[in-house]
């Protein structure tokens, strides 16, 4: 399985014991504020994905809080931007990016004129895993 990109500044958080907690917590708050069902949280079996932030300032403070909870940044949790992807770098090893598909059927994009099909190639979605072997 996989997880989107979150909007805006957001989170990957990788699921441990160092980081339960605090998605236990997120995950309740989500689910409250949004009125939303379990299965509208952003995560699969090994990661979470969630909001960080509207803007850079408040994405590095939430960071801030989180490694004052004793989690470690690259290691538990990545910084992304919907534009953007994965903010830190080093890229982690332990996450991999995949692009979602387009829905077109492949017969429709080989006819496609090229600058139609970049701008379907730049509109796809961001997913991100956990690496095999991680």
């Amino acid at each position: 399985m996989a997880i989107r990109l979150p909007g805006m500044y957001g989170l990957i958080v990788r699921k441990n014991e160092r980081t339960r907690e605090f998605i236990d917590e997120d995950r309740r708050r989500f689910i409250e504020f949004w009125q939303a069902r379990a299965e509208d949280v952003n995560e699969d079996e090994h990661l979470y994905g969630c909001r960080a932030g509207m803007n850079g300032w408040a994405a590095e403070s939430t960071c801030e809080a989180l490694i004052k909870r004793g989690m470690v940044r690259g290691i538990d949790f990545v910084l992304t931007a919907s534009g953007e992807g994965v903010l830190d770098e080093p890229h982690p090893l332990w996450l991999t990016m995949t692009l979602a598909p387009t829905g077109n059927p492949p017969e429709l994009e080989a006819q496609m004129d090229p600058e139609v099909r970049e701008m379907w190639e730049n509109s796809r979605v961001k997913m991100y895993h956990l690496t095999p072997g991680s």
